[in-house]
């Protein structure tokens, strides 16, 4: 799965991980698995718990559209919502 083009939360100049309006999506292709976070709790436990290949996303609504973004830097988002 190619997510090369979608943007990096990383390079965001403050990410909201703890924004009730930001959903995490995790999808795992080894386990053909999706799952969303929408807690603090359950985000943190998606982060946590996520395997090195699969994809983080972030859908962070923006003033015309929803914004998706790769969590790219897992360290800093577990750093975030801690």
């Amino acid at each position: 799965m190619d997510v090369s083009t979608l943007r990096k939360a990383s390079e965001q100049e403050h990410f909201p991980y703890l924004a009730g309006t930001v959903t995490f999506i995790r999808v795992s292709v080894t386990d053909s698995v999706i799952q969303q976070a929408k807690t603090k709790a359950q985000k943190l436990a998606m982060v946590a718990s996520a395997k090195e290949n699969d994809i983080l996303l972030a859908a962070w609504p923006g003033q015309w559209s929803q914004d998706i973004f790769v969590l790219d830097n897992r360290a800093e988002a577990l750093r975030s919502l801690s």
